[in-house]
């Protein structure tokens, strides 16, 4: 029986345009989507925009537009932004909704309500860029972690807290019970190095920040940006076409978080403890990718070395982004941006590794008269060892978030199709047997079309009619 999926990216924060950064968490986002969605899995993927801060009114500020104005603006820049990379959302979340800021409000509540929110003061360090607290101790030569270009700003603010600090072994032993929460594993250590160390309370309210959402027992005062961003994953749920819908029932135990190293603490340690705190269940994996680096530092607006994703794909196309993006390097590691490895990417992987294939095969199957839309069953033992081997091995690596294995076990088939067409030559054999050879490699390369849908689907899609229709196709153009 087939069971729902859901998977989620961050709301990405609307202070500049959508970079490769955010395009690579995205993709992978998408490409888990479209894999459940061709197994016949009921499948729900969110992504959206974290409105609320005081970042964003600064920003509001600095263009002479009013903050609803310009989230407005940078939301529809985002939609876009995802439209043209063919990203297969089906819901677009934005925190300035009423729907949405309704529930983080009762989030917040249900919280004070059970005794884990209380006023104190507070004195520290906080980056605008990350919208998080720092310890001295936590800076980097006096910088943000995250943002090594950026001033923290010591704060000193009454606040409402939220007791974190509660929940230290709770969050300890649920890393020990569930090891499957946090992926990869070695983000998993982190997180029990990092609550292990000590958790301390932390500010979850405002006061000097009027472009927020209100709280509910202090109206002075607005939640957090996180307080009130990460509740998105699960108001959007609740809110009325969904809920008629049982979204909540049917999808939240098996959420997926798919979020970026840097907001990895918010979470798998902020987030299930403000669930438990508010009396709900936890989502079933928080998915960690690393980052982008260029000249070894992070891709980011801030940092002024933002990658245009939409630019890249019109020079290759965006399957052949997605592709190289996917295959560079294992979730949860870091890589450094190439264009001369994308170069060679989309030359030899994908145009002559599949495409070179693709039409080769095509070209011998209408010489020799091979019905490709009437195919046979794989008579060379070899062959349908291959071709389980490369499904098992997929399916396996999907099952485990390993999208980069996964894209190795299809790569390793196309590898093998195009050694069997130099092993065998048919076209040096009698009809007969040549048929045989030939038949076998268009399942091969039908099974190639299939395995490619949730990694590159345009492109796919293209393949599956060329097979069916027995017409070459350029699936990977020349490069200009």
């Amino acid at each position: 029986m087939n069971k729902p999926f859901y998977v989620t990216t961050p709301i990405y924060y609307p202070t500049g345009n959508p970079h490769i950064g955010s395009a690579y968490t995205t993709f992978i986002a998408d490409t888990l989507a479209r894999y459940h969605r061709a197994k016949g899995d009921e499948t729900f993927f969110l992504t959206g925009t974290d409105e609320h801060g005081n970042n964003i009114a600064k920003k509001a500020t600095e263009q002479g537009v009013s903050p609803k104005e310009y989230v407005d603006n940078y939301a529809e820049i985002f939609q876009k932004v995802w439209q043209a990379l063919n990203i297969s959302n089906n819901y677009f979340v934005r925190t300035t909704q009423p729907e949405h800021e309704k529930f983080a409000a009762q989030v917040i509540q249900k919280a004070y309500d059970n005794g884990d929110i209380y006023p104190d003061s507070y004195s520290g360090w906080y980056c605008e860029s990350c919208e998080a607290y720092y310890e001295e101790t936590d800076l980097v030569d006096g910088k943000c972690p995250n943002h090594p270009t950026k001033q923290p700003i010591y704060t000193t603010e009454t606040n409402y807290f939220f007791r974190w600090s509660k929940y230290q072994d709770w969050l300890l032993e649920l890393y020990q019970t569930n090891p499957e929460f946090i992926q990869p594993s070695k983000w998993a250590n982190w997180v029990k190095e990092f609550v292990g160390s000590g958790l301390r309370d932390i500010p979850v309210t405002r006061a000097n920040v009027s472009w927020g959402v209100t709280v509910p027992f202090a109206p002075e005062q607005t939640i957090y940006v996180w307080f009130d961003a990460l509740p998105n994953y699960l108001s959007t749920l609740h809110f009325p076409q969904f809920a008629a819908q049982n979204y909540y029932q049917k999808f939240w135990s098996e959420a997926v978080h798919v979020v970026g190293k840097d907001i990895l603490k918010f979470h798998a340690i902020l987030w299930p403890a403000m669930l438990k705190s508010a009396g709900y269940p936890l989502p079933k994996t928080i998915l960690v990718n690393g980052f982008f680096t260029v000249n070894g530092q992070k891709i980011g607006k801030s940092n002024g070395n933002a990658v245009d994703p939409v630019e890249l794909s019109q020079k290759y196309g965006v399957d052949a982004v997605r592709y190289a993006l996917l295959s560079e390097f294992k979730i949860g590691n870091d890589g450094d941006f190439s264009f001369e490895r994308l170069d060679v990417k989309y030359k030899s992987d994908l145009s002559a590794n599949w495409g070179n294939l693709h039409n080769r095969v095509i070209v011998l199957a209408e010489k020799f008269g091979v019905d490709t839309n009437n195919l046979l069953a794989v008579t060379d033992k070899v062959v349908t060892a291959e071709i389980t081997k490369a499904e098992t091995e997929y399916h396996r690596a999907f099952a485990n978030f390993e999208l980069f294995e996964a894209i190795q076990a299809v790569g390793n088939l196309a590898s093998f199709a195009n050694k069997y067409v130099a092993d065998h030559k048919p076209w040096e054999k009698i009809e007969s047997a040549a048929r045989v050879i030939i038949n076998d490699l268009a399942v091969v390369i039908s099974k190639l079309a299939e395995l490619y849908v949730p990694i590159m689907p345009e492109t796919a899609q293209k393949a599956t009619n060329s097979i069916k229709s027995c017409e070459k196709i350029i699936l990977f153009p020349k490069l200009d």
